[in-house]
């Protein structure tokens, strides 16, 4: 009787937390969608800066550290 009543709370518990896991999902999904988003604007910005700085023209320095 005693393994019955420690099945069925641990059924209300695993439902409890499935119920809070539905709760949280969406919200952890957002979360992802901004890191991906901050990320690929990171790598962009990047990617732009090292175009400008291949395009522009290189200076020749003629006395080091001057």
């Amino acid at each position: 009787m005693e393994h019955t009543n420690d099945t069925e709370q641990l059924r209300q518990y695993l439902a409890e937390a499935v119920e809070m896991l539905d709760d949280v999902k969406p919200k952890l999904a957002l979360f992802e969608k901004q890191r991906y988003f901050r990320l690929k604007a990171a790598v962009d910005s990047y990617i732009q800066a090292n175009k400008a700085a291949k395009a522009a023209p290189k200076q020749i320095e003629l006395i080091p550290g001057a």
